[in-house]
């Protein structure tokens, strides 16, 4: 999108005839004098939707309906109108016009726009520039009206009611006013309605809209019939919405002989990236993104495309790169050859100078880059990507995939990436642990700050004993004191924990919703037995039930017992989608003791958590409910992501299991 700026010059590109000349360029010259129409069904009924010249000396005229023309010329002929073949080609001209300036605008449906601001002085003056187009235009089977102008709106105006088979062109010092006064209102491209309603008050020609009171106009047909008499007379900038933004660096080279050879269009591309090398340097840029353009000499052309991870200058790589674009094409299909080369930089960012060795090069980085360049050409961006960190409470939306080529190179993405996951997990375990009574807000050894909770099976007894279990299950506040807790008297008690008795100072449970504190468990089985009993020495305390059933078995850490909290905190492998299994847990908000896996069963030893992640606000629980994440480690050294699905209580189904991820 650009607006018209003084001293600008716009060529107006007219095609009257184009869907009638699409079909007519399969058709013998007898059979292209003949009248011919294009028809489309138009409210329930054929109409004509263009007409060729021929027919149109006859009387016809688009939108008039099929059966009457036949009534009046039973020997017209007509095609099925197709839009899309005549957009094709309307894009198809608009790239060949690209020769001429890079700034290329379509023109409702059968024109084009060209901003040829200082491009004229290259093809022999703005004449020369016109006559050149409209003999290319004419070579290609189609007729063309064209009007250069200091306005596109006068441009267009000209072009399409004044403009003869040679073209205009109007010198900047022209009196546009005078030019536009005797154009019918169409020329200022207004609908129809407003025409006519124009026609009533007495105003048919764009002059006698000159002098006239500008409110009561405005109030009656809007602004849009001042706005765009504005526009055409140089009054007021026009907006001109171009096909491609314009290159930030551009070169192109004009070969007084055509090439075919995939060996001298490589040449040409570093030839041409050498001279963009200067321009780049003087200005302190580099390169992430280039354009090439290869003009045939039938008026096709062909692009590629290549992007960088990091700016780039050299010659060699960009010829390189290109190579490798090429070998993904089945064919550059030159037709009688390339007369028109053009490189352009679509995207420059500053180019950063390093010291070159001396240890303190790159070098890893910069193959890094050059390898997903590389590969990013041959394969396509969307098939060479990277994982990047979302705003995402949920595990499967937390990441998701960007093109391998990032802003500022892979590897820097790959560092950036790193950085912001320690930021992440250093937040977390800020938020976690809070800070305790007569601290700075400082933080240091996670270990510290959450004090594990074992459920550990002792070693048996001798036989004549009998079996030991304990049942006791402790939790403590993250900033409470580690003191030994009173061994249960009961199994119920056990149980029940500090749930029962009142957690330390804390207040933390060992599954309280409201807690955010991870527990750590040691899970094992064994035989209750009827009396308790306890170890003073170690902080052990066991519980003896009936049933000879599996129990629980708590402590106090010991050396060993600590959690792996360096280890992470959720896989690197997810299961996409979760697959279900089937737990079971001693208490109903606990984690589990056993599962069932792809029909295999795994017994828990050891699981921390748990971690409670809820649905978004603007998600319902009954879409996403509620899940409680444990990790767990089997008896056979398996490490697995479990969550439960919903809480007890809260629905007529009660929770489901799933595994989400495995670790290592």
């Amino acid at each position: 999108m650009n607006t018209t700026a003084p001293d600008r010059r716009y060529l107006s590109l007219v095609l009257p005839f184009l869907a009638t000349d699409l079909v007519a360029r399969r058709m013998s010259p007898e059979a292209r004098a003949r009248p011919h129409a294009v028809v489309a069904m138009e409210k329930g009924a054929l109409r004509l939707a263009a007409v060729n010249a021929a027919a149109l000396a006859l009387g016809l005229a688009p939108g008039l309906g099929m059966a009457d023309a036949r009534a009046r010329h039973p020997a017209l002929e007509v095609s099925e109108a197709a839009p899309e073949a005549v957009a094709r080609m309307l894009a198809q001209i608009a790239d060949a016009c690209e020769r001429y300036t890079p700034l290329v605008s379509l023109d409702g449906l059968d024109g084009l726009v060209l901003d040829v601001t200082g491009c004229a002085h290259l093809f022999g003056g703005e004449a020369g520039l016109v006559r050149d187009l409209l003999r290319r235009v004419a070579a290609g089977g189609f007729s063309g009206r064209a009007a250069l102008a200091a306005t596109s709106g006068a441009a267009f105006a000209l072009a399409r009611f004044a403009a003869g088979r040679g073209g205009a062109v109007v010198p900047a010092e022209e009196d546009l006013a005078a030019l536009l006064a005797p154009l019918p209102l169409d020329a200022l491209r207004l609908d129809g309605p407003a025409v006519e309603a124009l026609a009533r008050l007495g105003f048919r020609r764009v002059g006698d809209l000159y002098g006239k009171p500008r409110a009561p106009l405005a109030a009656r047909f809007g602004t849009g019939l001042l706005r765009r008499l504005d526009a055409a007379l140089g009054h007021a900038p026009t907006a001109v919405d171009y096909r491609f933004p314009p290159p930030v660096f551009c070169a192109e080279r004009a070969l007084p002989e055509p090439v075919e050879r995939v060996e001298d269009v490589l040449g040409l591309i570093a030839h041409l990236a050498e001279t963009l090398a200067g321009a780049l340097e003087r200005q302190g840029m580099g390169a992430r993104r280039l354009d090439l353009a290869l003009f045939r000499v039938d008026g096709r052309v062909t692009r590629l495309a290549i992007g960088t991870s990091r700016p780039l200058r050299d010659p060699q790589v960009v010829r390189r790169l290109f190579a490798e674009k090429v070998a993904t094409v089945s064919s550059l299909d030159p037709g009688f050859g390339f007369e028109l080369v053009r490189l352009a930089v679509r995207e420059a960012a500053p180019f950063a100078l390093v010291q070159e060795g001396l240890g303190v090069g790159d070098d890893g980085a910069r193959a890094l880059d050059a390898l997903v360049d590389r590969l990013t050409v041959r394969f396509g961006s969307e098939r060479v990507q990277r994982l990047a960190l979302a705003d995402h409470h949920l595990p499967e939306e937390a990441s998701l995939h960007v093109p391998a080529q990032g802003g500022c190179g892979w590897a820097a993405a790959g560092q950036a990436l790193e950085t912001q996951a320690s930021e992440l997990r250093a937040s977390e375990l800020r938020a976690g642990m809070g800070s305790p009574p007569g601290s700075s807000g400082e933080w240091s050894d996670p270990a510290s700050a959450f004090p594990p909770v074992s459920l550990a099976s002792r070693p048996s007894p001798p036989a004549s004993a009998g079996r030991v279990v304990a049942a006791e299950l402790v939790a403590a506040g993250p900033w409470a004191r580690r003191e030994q807790p009173a061994p249960a008297s009961t199994p119920d008690e056990a149980l029940s924990g500090p749930r029962g008795r009142g957690a330390a100072a804390g207040g933390g449970t060992a599954h309280d919703a409201g807690s955010e504190n991870r527990t750590v468990y040691r899970l094992s089985s064994g035989r209750r037995g009827p009396a308790a009993t306890g170890d003073a020495a170690t902080g052990d305390v066991s519980a003896r039930g009936e049933g000879g059933e599996a129990g629980w078995s708590t402590s106090l850490p010991l050396a060993g017992d600590a959690p792996d909290l360096a280890g992470p905190a959720r896989p690197l492998r997810l299961l996409e989608p979760p697959e279900p299994v089937e737990a079971v847990a001693e208490v109903p908000d606990g984690p589990p003791i056993r599962f069932r896996w792809r029909r295999v069963i795994h017994t828990v030893v050891r699981a921390e958590g748990p971690e409670r992640i809820a649905a978004p606000w603007w998600r319902t629980a009954a879409d996403l409910p509620t899940r409680d994440y444990f990790r767990v480690e089997t008896g056979t050294g398996h490490r697995f992501w479990l969550f439960r699905a919903g809480l007890y209580g809260s629905g007529a189904e009660a929770p489901a299991w799933f595994i989400h991820g495995l670790f290592g």
